[in-house]
């Protein structure tokens, strides 16, 4: 197992992409402690356990020079983005109440893991990985085009749970709403341009780097949204932990 971890740039990003990953996992965690019965913070904690396990995944990828190991790590991180995606919808659909439409949970769930399952056993989604003068070149299969709709069809529908309950929340809960939305739109987008979009096009891994620094935007404003408007009622304590933790990367 090689592994090319130059003091560099991309050592940087890489640093830099495993505090992000580390301080979405602990927001996470701390959401779930803060109630562990709640279905809600149950739900957010696997979004945000699930986006540190395609961060691990993708960092994996970057920094391994072994074709097997960099082959199955981008085939991890299409399935733990598979359960990015449903993730997203199923929180928007229960935070912060609801939506009036009753959802097959059954059937959603059995999608992310159909997907996930396809990503690491076949070569549906991706077929091959190879390297060339250093530098990572994909081979996709059919699967990319049904991953794509999946992944921009759960974010859509995340979209729409939000913003088709606005009028039914109060002030709190709409800027809550709004943190939370903003900061999971701007991180999906960001990533799945960076890591499915580029990659397919410029038929390299170039820009695989950059996706994991797109969920500081969510943790960046959910943080804030915990701070300073008490999301999740998280105590005091916690909450300054997560704020010193998030200027710690920024910085």
């Amino acid at each position: 197992m090689v592994f090319h971890m130059e003091l560099n740039g991309g050592n940087v990003l890489s640093i830099i992409s495993v505090m992000v990953g580390t301080t979405a996992f602990l927001l996470g965690l701390f959401v779930y402690l803060a109630n562990k019965r709640s279905l809600t913070n149950q739900v957010f904690f696997a979004l945000t356990l699930s986006m540190a396990l395609w961060i691990a995944a993708v960092l994996v990828a970057l920094s391994s020079g072994d074709r097997e190991i960099v082959l199955l790590s981008r085939k991890l991180a299409f399935a733990a983005a598979s359960f990015i995606a449903f993730l997203m919808f199923y929180f928007s659909y229960l935070f912060p109440k609801p939506n009036a439409y009753r959802l097959p949970s059954w059937l959603l769930v059995f999608l992310p893991c159909s997907m996930a399952l396809v990503a690491v056993f076949t070569n549906y989604i991706l077929q091959d990985i190879d390297f060339v003068e250093g530098v990572q070149h994909n081979v996709y299969g059919q699967g990319y085009y049904v991953f794509s709709v999946y992944f921009f069809g759960f974010l859509l529908g995340g979209i729409y749970n939000f913003l088709s309950k606005k009028k039914q929340l109060n002030a709190v809960e709409t800027v809550q709403m709004g943190l939370v939305l903003t900061g999971l739109v701007v991180s999906a987008v960001l990533a799945a341009f960076t890591n499915l979009i580029l990659p397919k096009i410029l038929e390299t891994y170039s820009t695989g780097q950059l996706g994991p620094i797109a969920v500081s935007f969510f943790v960046i404003l959910a943080t804030y949204a915990i701070f300073k408007h008490r999301l999740f009622s998280i105590g005091l304590v916690v909450v300054e932990f997560l704020v010193s933790t998030m200027w710690l990367f920024i910085i």
